[in-house]
């Protein structure tokens, strides 16, 4: 696989097999080699080219100026690189326009595919390099690889494609050699280029989870950088290595000083470099050594000189603090036994993460057996055996002298024979001797089968015993991959300042980002109204001078906004506003104060003419306004006439371009107030009448009075009705004169956003 992006290339060799998986078969493969150039990609090619615009545009300029010294055109100009580095994969040439590229001069040129290549040639023989370390971790050549693929963006660019396919055919790839090869080869581009690493990426993490249920696909890895361990005494440790397995560390001499012992460090290899990583259990690598206190382990990556291991990146995987060792060496020692072997079990998952997985301590305890009683059986036995022995050789004596008796019986009754005895006392004799002779060897057969199981019997002499001691020991990590520990004061301090930092550089990019587009939207809008909008009022409050100084003044921040401004700090960029400010407003209020101003102020005299004659009206309508209240709106009424004299005498002796002497809205503040006190005494509800004191009736005329004075009451109540609503009607009626006078002074105002 060989993928270049637009940031670096990346280039794998891997082997693809059948894998048995629950009783199935699924597909895996292994990573055997891999290759890369983490600075070659297609952000590479695209400088390349912007290399080749820039120099295309220098020659149309004059006065040796150069546009790479301005960022925000050479930005252009790489936008425009790498399209064009795209066309010129498909196409031989390709015209250039950029319009207003530098001080407002476009640029026109064209770029054809030669020059591109020609100006990348040092670029394209780094193409190759990355195959050569694939295939030398991988130790193949190329005449074994069956496919290549090719992913990534960038190897669209002919250049790219035709550099791997040389590279490849000089290796010996495709070579005729009979069988596979007996066919063409070509660099395959079947996967999405753009997308096939994500969703590669995607699909294995779906299988190295439970959460999801996909095709299982088995992956074995290749780990990178070779991985070491240091092995430290802990502080305070003092105990000297006797040994590790295989002779790993060595050993100390008995002798050694104790501050050497407390010294003892060695560093040895875990895993080396392409070690394979399977992609269920990852690589699992255990060390064995003999030792009496406490360990402190840093696990790390091996980067010796001429390593390509990326710069800025902690080459500490882990350190670890393995404790429990002490204690338990302390316990054999006091049973007479020797230091603890300790194994050390350290595993590389599959996701690259290293961790100490397992630490235990051992100590094997050998005994000798003590005699028992079953010697004092053993020895029962045998004196048991040689009683049988000897019954068996009393037996034996007595077949003898049995025999001895059979010999005289037999010549006896050869005697009575001859001598004329009887045949039949000669065979009964005969059959007694002879069951006699078969139960005696019987008993003795029977005696020699009892000796043999008994010496069978007989227990073999045993050898020492072996007892194991067993203790886990307390694995503690402090500082893992992708893990920090905890801050101290001094670190957290410098975080929490160094966030602060970069929350004050967010809040100082966001203020300059809005006041650059204020300015450039004041801009506009001033231009806007000076020339267009408000043309003809402003041309009546202003001098010529005074609209070409607001135009030239808004021209020179424009420019000044794009070219030495583009960065500027947001304190900077609110000054130019004010700058302009300071000219266009005055301007601009003049002129929507020419029309404004001269409206309001005659509402305002049309409000004082109402409002006084109001107030002899309410001499006589309205009695629960005192007299005293009335005169109080008049003297208010009297003085806002009077300003409104005073400043419009001011405004008159002033001419049309100049600061004026009053502004329509200082009318509205003044108006308010009266306006607040009409209404609250508007409101104000009349007395009720007092009622008559009549003399006392007889009980018979008093009932009648009663009901007259019912029906009396409820005609009262009736006018008092007609009479409330007839005040509330007009109370809404002058509140309506006051809110359509408060309407109305509103026209005219300055717009103060400007």
């Amino acid at each position: 696989f060989y993928d270049m992006g637009s940031g670096g290339t990346e280039v794998a060799v891997a082997k693809f097999y059948p894998m048995a998986d629950k009783g199935k078969n699924v597909s895996a493969f292994e990573v055997l080699g891999k290759g890369w150039d983490e600075g070659l990609g297609g952000y590479t090619f695209d400088l390349a080219m912007t290399e080749i615009l820039a120099d295309k545009f220098n020659r149309q300029l004059s006065g040796g100026d150069d546009v790479r010294g301005n960022s925000k055109s050479m930005a252009k100009l790489r936008e425009h690189a790498r399209k064009v580095k795209e066309i010129l994969s498909a196409n031989a040439e390709i015209p250039v326009n950029i319009e207003g590229l530098h001080n407002d001069i476009d640029f026109r040129s064209h770029v054809t595919r030669a020059e591109f290549e020609q100006a990348t040639r040092d670029i394209v023989p780094r193409v190759s390099q990355p195959i050569l370390d694939a295939l030398q971790m991988a130790g193949m050549n190329a005449s074994q690889i069956h496919e290549i693929e090719l992913i990534g963006g960038s190897v669209r660019i002919p250049a790219v494609k035709a550099a791997i396919e040389k590279q490849l055919k000089e290796l010996g790839w495709g070579s005729s050699g009979g069988g596979f090869w007996n066919r063409d080869v070509t660099l395959g581009q079947h996967l999405n280029g753009d997308e096939a690493c994500a969703l590669g990426t995607a699909f294995r993490a779906a299988n190295l989870s439970t959460a999801f249920r996909v095709r299982k696909v088995g992956l074995t890895e290749k780990s990178v950088y070779p991985i070491n361990a240091t092995l430290v005494a802990s502080e305070g440790g003092a105990g000297a290595s006797k040994g590790l397995l295989g002779g790993l560390f060595g050993s100390k001499d008995k002798g050694a000083k104790a501050q050497e012992e407390a010294a003892w460090s060695k560093t040895t290899s875990l895993f080396k470099a392409a070690t394979p990583v399977d992609g269920r259990h990852g690589a699992k690598k255990t060390l064995a050594l003999t030792r009496d206190h406490d360990l402190f382990i840093k696990v790390f990556y091996d980067v010796g000189e001429g390593s390509r291991f990326p710069a800025g990146v902690d080459q500490v995987l882990g350190t670890y603090n393995v404790t429990g060792v002490a204690g338990f060496a302390k316990e054999m020692a006091d049973k007479g036994l020797d230091a603890p072997k300790i194994s050390l079990t350290f595993r590389l998952q599959p996701s690259g993460v290293m961790v100490l997985e397992r630490a235990e301590a051992t100590v094997e305890e050998v005994t000798m057996p003590k005699e028992s009683p079953a010697e004092d059986e053993e020895a029962a036995a045998d004196a048991s055996d040689k009683a049988a022995d000897a019954e068996a050789g009393a037996a034996g004596a007595e077949a003898k002298t049995d025999g001895a008796a059979d010999e005289a019986g037999k010549e006896g009754q050869e005697s009575g024979q001859e001598n004329g005895e009887s045949a039949d006392g000669k065979d009964d004799v005969e059959a007694a001797k002879a069951a006699e002779e078969e139960e005696k060897a019987a008993e003795a057969a029977k005696a020699s089968e009892k000796k043999e199981k008994k010496k069978k019997k007989k227990k073999q002499p045993s050898g020492p015993k072996t007892t194991v001691h067993r203790r886990s020991l307390t694995v503690e990590a402090t500082n893992l991959f992708m893990e920090y520990p905890p801050m101290t004061e001094a670190q957290l301090k410098a975080s929490k300042a160094k966030l602060d930092a970069i929350d004050a550089a967010d809040a100082a990019r966001q203020r300059r980002e809005a006041a650059q587009n204020q300015l450039e939207e004041y801009i506009l809008s001033v231009r806007h109204l000076v020339n267009d909008e408000m043309a003809e009022k402003v041309a009546k409050v202003s001098t010529e001078e005074q609209r070409d100084e607001v135009i030239s003044t808004a021209n020179a921040a424009e420019e000044w906004l794009y070219e030495e401004g583009f960065g500027a700090e947001a304190g900077v960029l609110d000054g130019k506003r004010k700058e302009l400010a300071d000219l266009a407003k005055p301007l601009l209020e003049r002129a929507l104060e020419h029309e404004g101003r001269p409206k309001a102020v005659k509402k305002a005299r049309t409000y004082i003419e109402e409002k006084t004659q109001l107030m002899d009206t309410w001499s006589a309508t309205k009695p629960q306004v005192t007299e005293d209240e009335r005169k109080d709106v008049l003297k208010k009424l009297g003085d806002l006439e009077e300003w409104l004299n005073g400043v419009e005498e001011k405004q008159s002796k002033l001419e049309v371009h100049e600061k004026p002497a009053f502004h329509s809205s200082e009318i509205g503040p003044r108006l308010q107030s009266i306006r607040s006190l009409v209404s609250r005494l508007n409101k104000r509800p009349k007395p009720a009448p007092e009622k008559p004191v009549e003399p006392e009736k007889p009980a018979e005329e008093a009932s009648e009075a009663k009901d007259a004075a019912s029906g009396d009451s409820d005609e009262a109540t009736t006018a008092g009705e007609a009479e409330a609503e007839g005040a509330a009607g007009e109370a809404r009626e002058t509140e309506g004169e006051d809110g359509a006078e408060e309407a109305k002074s509103g026209d005219g105002a300055p717009a103060d956003e400007l």
